[in-house]
């Protein structure tokens, strides 16, 4: 059985087997999110209040708590990809799973204006899926990630305009013949499975 992992933007990441049983998913999304936001936002307001502040201590202090804000939202993000990849690593040893295939990232954040994808640390999160699977001997293998979120897992034709454009965590194949015709999925469940 292999683990199909695509990352993404609703949650940080999706599951799925090839044998098609079902996988608890992961639900950190939203409240990664929220989180994400607030340390956004408190930059964001030390940095207006620098904007103002020419010099002396007022403007040390500030730099000083932005440099602290970037180190909590610095750890908070590598304390979650640990908590992610420990989480990934234990479902597969109590489903003896061998093999895991996650997308080949490179050059992902090129042609994406999503704040998510460029500001999380996707190769992060995969490194330490990939040295902790080792220590398990589970085998990890990179695929292709165009299109995966396009096309339809059943009959496996891409559809440019499947994604819902309002909410893009909803998919929907356009291929007539297809079982999955017509009927609204998880968009990152199907780009797992794919």
């Amino acid at each position: 059985v292999t683990l199909g992992i695509d990352l993404g933007i609703n949650r940080p990441v999706t599951l799925a087997r090839s044998d098609g049983e079902y996988v608890p998913q992961i639900e950190l999304g939203e409240s990664m999110s929220h989180t994400r936001m607030q340390f956004q936002k408190r930059r964001r307001d030390l940095s207006r209040a620098l904007k103002y502040a020419k010099g002396g201590h007022g403007r040390d202090d500030k730099m000083k708590k932005l440099d602290a804000i970037r180190d909590s939202e610095h750890n908070y993000i590598e304390t979650t990809n640990h908590k992610l990849s420990r989480l990934i690593i234990q479902y597969c040893m109590e489903n003896l799973i061998r093999k895991i295939r996650m997308e080949d990232l490179t050059g992902i954040t090129k042609d994406s204006n999503k704040y998510f994808f460029k500001s999380w640390p996707y190769f992060q999160l995969q490194q330490m899926i990939e040295y902790k699977s080792k220590e398990f001997g589970i085998e990890i293998e990179y695929v292709v990630a165009k299109d995966t979120s396009k096309t339809c897992h059943c009959c496996g034709v891409v559809h440019d305009n499947a994604r819902d454009k309002e909410d893009v965590s909803k998919y929907t194949c356009q291929t007539i013949d297809c079982n999955m015709f017509g009927k609204v999925q998880d968009a990152d469940i199907n780009a797992s499975i794919n």
